[in-house]
């Protein structure tokens, strides 16, 4: 993600927008693009209503469990897609991550996110020795009673 134009996609986890509106609802969105100065989203809760110039208050951007702009952003654009509302918004100076976006450090900061990424999924990502001999075990009698009920019918 550390790009000038960061795209976020499906593969970011856990990136989100989340926002109050004029009249203080909650607005939650998934972010399409981010520049320094600008966010691309969609809204699909038809209750979270958004309005062109609206100044939507508590806007935070979060990205892998981590608030990485905080402040105000103004609307400046929307599209209405039907099941949903994709909104650009002009951001002021809330960045709390600011080398997010910069080109510079990027190969270390992917090893970083990388290295991460991997730690996080080992600890998922863990099959027990006891799991193993249990998978194996039927594995086994499924082998045999495969091989059984074939002699019978002149398969095996």
């Amino acid at each position: 993600m550390n790009r000038t134009d960061a795209n976020i996609t499906g593969a970011s986890r856990d990136t989100f927008i989340v926002c109050r509106n004029s009249q203080g609802v909650e607005v939650r969105a998934t972010p399409l693009r981010m520049t320094r100065f600008a966010a691309t989203f969609e809204v699909y809760n038809p209750f979270s209503i958004v309005q062109l110039s609206e100044v939507l208050s508590e806007f935070k951007i979060v990205m892998s469990d981590r608030v990485v702009y905080s402040g105000r952003a103004v609307v400046s654009s929307i599209v209405n897609a039907g099941i949903m509302v994709v909104c650009e918004a002009a951001l002021e100076e809330g960045w709390l991550d600011v080398e997010l976006l910069s080109p510079q450090d990027r190969k270390a900061r992917l090893r970083e996110q990388f290295e991460e990424f991997v730690t996080e999924w080992r600890k998922v990502d863990v099959v027990t020795p006891e799991f193993k001999v249990v998978v194996a075990g039927r594995l086994f009698e499924e082998r045999l009673t495969t091989k059984s009920a074939g002699k019978g019918t002149g398969l095996g």
